[in-house]
């Protein structure tokens, strides 16, 4: 993929911030296209997917919002999240789970493949997943009407505590008794890894490099009828199957939803 920064596209850093995603998408809606990459080591108003809010603590986490300006107007722009959370996953060596989500686990502790009973892979619960990290991909029109990918990468680093609500569910490096990196290291390791991967114009050319890590299995989806479902597989367009109580289901990438 192009480079997310180059000669006309600055890095800004910041102690703390609201919202990394509301400040590079407000400069991007007044025209201004000097600013690529914006990191914060503290978000006091962090946005996931579906207008959630997303925990970022000072000292612990990666706050990170990437504008996309080469991939305005892209056909696919699931497609362009999902890149993004691949090359987050190699950066940070964790899984990825369809379609953003960055996850620690033994990715031994079952074998790839292995369906349950009712043909459903159980991996997640055999595997201790736990969410540490996650990918929100908005498009944001400038001034010129044009949509730009705005990529924004949250990832708990250091954190050492949760919300009573993300108990048991979200985890870090540091609890998991990993090394972290610091979040500067992080953002130019994930900048590395995106230059790295073919430009998404189809899923075929992501869909190798997600096998290798790969923690969709197992995981469960509400799906847009309201439906609990569990992941099975993505397809050859890159959509979720899922399996909602024995009816095998699909779901567009850009409509996968957190889980219930």
């Amino acid at each position: 993929m192009k480079p997310v920064l180059d000669s006309e596209r600055r890095l800004l850093e910041f102690e703390s911030l609201p919202s990394t995603q509301e400040l590079l998408s407000e400069r991007i809606r007044t025209g201004d296209r000097s600013v690529g990459v914006v990191l914060a080591f503290e978000q006091t108003a962090g946005r996931a997917r579906r207008g959630r809010s997303w925990y970022s603590p000072a000292g612990g986490s990666l706050s990170l919002s990437l504008a996309l300006f080469d991939y305005a107007g892209w056909s696919r722009p699931e497609l362009l999240g999902m890149a993004v959370g691949l090359a987050a996953a190699r950066a940070l060596d964790c899984l990825v789970a369809w379609p953003n989500d960055l996850v620690l686990g033994d990715p031994l502790a079952a074998e790839r493949g292995t369906l349950s009973g009712d043909g459903v892979r159980t991996a997640w619960g055999k595997r201790g997943l736990r969410k540490i990290g996650g990918v929100l991909t908005e498009m944001i029109a400038g001034c010129d009407g044009r949509e730009v990918p705005v990529v924004g990468i949250g990832a708990n680093l250091c954190v050492r505590s949760f919300p009573h609500e993300l108990k048991g569910i979200a985890t870090s490096f540091t609890l998991e008794g990993r090394a972290a990196p610091s979040p500067r290291e992080a953002c130019d390791r994930i900048l590395k890894e995106i230059e790295a991967l073919p430009e998404p114009h189809s899923w075929s050319v992501l869909a190798s490099g997600w096998a290798e890590r790969d923690a969709t299995p197992g995981k469960r989806y509400r799906l847009p009828d309201g439906r609990v479902a569990t992941g099975v597989a993505i397809n050859a367009a890159g959509w979720l199957i899922a399996d909602a109580g024995g009816d095998v289901v699909t779901v567009p990438s850009a409509e996968g939803l957190f889980p219930p």
